[in-house]
């Protein structure tokens, strides 16, 4: 049996994290399946299947030290390991595995998960990012947006495969309850600010509705502060991660998705599977408008714009029929995302690589 590895950070909450413990799982009866973490962390927020063997680095004592050290402590993994081919997750974890391999030699595939042109990375990361890319295998991109911002050459060897959507997921119910939700890390590329300023000026016209946000990160003080100022703290809330998310939002009149830049978002996705009203930005990779076809299974507003926001919100909670014939016909990209298609699309790239 071929072995395949992934490479990732870590385990916990975040979209290329569930995408791998999806895949992983999925993969692991037709391949050995391995899964190194760059951080060591006990914490893992999916379910994995047991036959998936997870390795991890060791601690470090800070952030310089994981920098240097990381490369070295990953090639000695990756050889541990000695799987017939490696997938990393992410840019950080691309050039570190980029790094590694210049050691070990191992058949590598880079998954890029955001927008690379407008994704907040480190100098050094972007400085590494254009010298070491061009020496991986393969690159897969879940956008034609995100493959075009790359050379030929890369282009040249690269797949387009989207995101799995997760199987079982709850489905909605339409019932009014007045409750708008958004499920994201607490961070700046989530744009949060603008979720909460135009909720603030919704409830103006609107003032029984009320606004829950799932997520952990380092905003979250900055976040709550927002809405304090804003005198609409009774109406605001910050639920914290949650594994049972999916049943927590299921009752949720309007799901929104406000983020400056993504790769394809799994929380939108799951939220249009589900059958959930959908608003989101129309952002850069592309990952919503691939999703969202505007005004036919849920609406799209232009990045970082306020005021565009607040109209599309306002829409919803005016037009009952409109809003609930979105969501439904949004449940309709269920079978496009399915997990078994998915894996399929990775199987045919996995098989070229391996044979």
């Amino acid at each position: 049996m071929k072995k395949i590895c992934f490479i990732i950070n870590s385990l916990g909450g975040g979209g290329a994290e569930r995408v791998i413990s999806v895949l992983a799982s999925n993969l692991c009866n037709l391949y050995e399946v391995s899964i190194i973490l760059l951080i060591h962390n006990n914490f893992i927020a999916y379910d994995i299947d047991p036959k998936v063997h997870i390795h991890q680095l060791n601690k470090y004592s800070n952030k310089i030290h994981q920098l240097f050290k990381t490369p070295l402590d990953l090639s000695r993994k990756m050889n541990d390991v000695n799987a017939d081919l490696y997938i990393s997750f992410c840019t950080m974890e691309n050039v570190m595995s980029l790094l590694a391999n210049k050691k070990v030699k191992k058949k590598l595939i880079i998954c890029e998960r955001n927008s690379p042109k407008t994704e907040r990375i480190n100098q050094i990361f972007k400085i590494l990012r254009k010298v070491l890319y061009h020496k991986a295998n393969r690159y897969i991109f879940q956008t034609n947006d995100a493959k075009k911002y790359y050379s030929k050459n890369i282009q040249k060897r690269s797949y387009i495969i989207p995101n799995p959507v997760k199987d079982n997921l709850p489905d909605a119910i339409y019932n009014p309850t007045k409750k708008i939700c958004s499920v994201g890390r607490l961070f700046e590329q989530k744009n949060y600010p603008l979720l909460i300023t135009s909720f603030s000026q919704f409830l103006k016209i609107y003032p029984d509705y009320y606004l829950e946000i799932y997520g952990k990160g380092d905003d979250e003080v900055k976040l709550k502060k927002l809405v304090s100022d804003l005198n609409i703290s009774p109406k605001v809330t910050f639920k914290g991660f949650s594994q049972n998310v999916h049943e927590c939002i299921k009752d949720a009149e309007i799901f929104i998705m406000s983020s400056d830049y993504e790769g394809m978002p799994n929380a939108l996705l799951e939220a249009l599977t589900m059958g959930l009203p959908c608003i989101s930005s129309d952002c850069p990779v592309g990952g919503p408008k691939e999703l969202i076809d505007n005004n036919i299974n849920g609406l799209l507003f232009k990045v970082g714009d306020s005021a565009d926001l607040l109209d599309k919100m306002l829409y919803f909670a005016s037009h009952d029929k409109e809003r609930i014939q979105m969501g439904m016909k949004a449940k309709e990209i269920k079978n496009k995302y399915s997990t078994n298609k998915i894996s399929k699309m990775w199987v045919s790239v996995i098989e070229e690589m391996v044979n």
